[in-house]
């Protein structure tokens, strides 16, 4: 366990990247976050958030599970409010070919998201893997029908359909690079509509984890996420820059 500081530039979320929270390890593998920031003075903030990451892995199949919680008060009054928690299981057909099957529920106040739960399948396709003593690197492509329902916090009698649904494809490409004690990961996704593909969800994600000492490690990541239609009142892009310390096991 830790605590942790974490820098937000924008509280949006709306896609989660899933590939920053995989583990190459066997067997049981995980890490815990815990974040606890207070503003006082000109601007008086208090934001607490949690994050669990676990994963078991074998030569056939791997688990993942992932939830992260958040929450910021100003002058004792709810400014934000949101969370996520994401499984996914993957079964390899081949060495370079394998099956997902996922499931997700978040929500977000900033982004007037009540909830929007996620249920997809679809391949995932080892571009490379390759690497020697002290060093690796490895792509990934993926696919998947994905099934979404949302429940949005606007007027029922405004523009926006408070209720929406959508079959989407989720597809990504993620890299990853490590030397030494040093990991650097860059994923990007893209999620079209079927029938509809100018309504388009983007997620770009770079990050860069450095070890400290023993399982303790600095990470630092830079996101950015795009929805080509957002609920009125919503900007359609925002970008966050994040500083962790984190402890993984």
């Amino acid at each position: 366990m830790l605590c942790a500081v974490l820098i937000w530039v924008s509280p949006a979320w709306a896609q989660v990247n899933t590939e920053s929270l995989r583990s190459t390890d066997t067997g049981l593998s995980g890490a815990l976050e815990l974040s606890l920031s207070n503003r006082t003075g000109n601007t008086d903030l208090l934001t607490g958030g949690a994050a669990l990451q676990l994963a078991h892995n074998t030569n056939t199949r791997t688990l993942l599970f992932a939830a992260d919680v958040t929450r910021s008060e100003r002058r004792a009054e709810e400014i934000a409010n949101r969370g996520f928690g994401h499984a996914r299981w993957t079964h390899f057909l081949s060495r370079r070919v394998g099956w997902e099957l996922f499931v997700q529920h978040e929500y977000d106040s900033f982004a007037l998201l009540d909830a929007r739960t996620l249920l997809g399948t679809g391949p995932r396709f080892t571009l490379f893997d390759r690497g020697g003593e002290g060093h690796s690197q490895k792509a990934f492509l993926g696919m998947a029908s994905m099934w979404e329902g949302e429940r949005l916090d606007v007027p029922p009698a405004g523009p926006d359909d408070p209720t929406p649904e959508a079959v989407r494809l989720s597809s990504y490409l993620s890299l990853a690079l490590a030397w030494d004690k040093t990991r650097l990961s860059g994923t990007v996704y893209a999620q079209p509509r079927f029938g509809e593909p100018k309504d388009l969800r983007l997620l770009a994600e770079t990050a860069l984890r450095v070890v400290v000492a023993g399982p303790v490690g600095l990470k630092f990541s830079l996101t950015m996420r795009h929805d080509s239609d957002p609920p009125g009142g919503v900007r359609s892009t925002d970008t966050t820059l994040t500083n962790q310390l984190s402890v993984e096991f």
